[in-house]
């Protein structure tokens, strides 16, 4: 046997140079594997079987981390290790979607009705297409502006009770329109 280099790898006797460069090859996967092996850098992979359910309905939202985004809005967030992504939802809308049995419209928002975002009581969210949405703030804004605090409070319940009514008639005519 003949020793190669300072690893003393020792090579038997092959016939012939075809034999020598695939043992050589062999060798040099093997090392490459055993040192692959003993390197594990980060975190180990996790491998789902199959993807997460993310509908409304899922439990996968009540075990999710919770946060609270820049805008004042809370958040559930998992990881689908399926997919390997990161997948959030506003719980605002978890909620709505969840006590209604369905999703949120398309061209629709969960509005707080006391303008609270931290608020994600059942009775303070309305579902309301986004153009009344648009409008309803707009309004709030201006009468905001001209009244005290205590008279903006009363008339913001009055205008959003009178916008939660136009929005079901535009949901119902929504529906109709759908054949539902």
């Amino acid at each position: 046997m003949d020793s190669v280099g300072s690893n003393q790898i020792t090579l038997p006797r092959m016939a012939g140079l075809e034999g020598a460069i695939t043992q050589i090859q062999n060798l040099v996967v093997e090392a490459s594997q055993a040192q692959a092996s003993k390197k594990k850098l980060g975190r180990p992979k996790v491998l789902a079987q199959q993807p997460l359910d993310i509908s409304f309905s899922s439990e996968v939202w009540d075990y999710a981390g919770k946060y609270q985004n820049v805008k004042g809005y809370f958040f559930h967030q998992i990881t689908d290790h399926f997919y390997g992504k990161c997948r959030s939802r506003l719980e605002h809308i978890i909620i709505w979607e969840r006590i209604h049995a369905k999703e949120v419209p398309r061209n629709c928002y969960v509005h707080h009705r006391d303008l609270d975002r931290t608020n994600n009581n059942a009775e303070n969210l309305m579902c309301i297409p986004v153009v009344l949405h648009l409008e309803l703030h707009a309004h709030l804004r201006i009468v905001q502006k001209t009244l005290s605090r205590l008279a903006f409070e009363v008339e913001r319940q009055r205008i959003t009770k009178e916008y939660e009514r136009k929005s079901a008639v535009i949901m119902e005519m929504w529906e109709i329109l759908q054949g539902r």
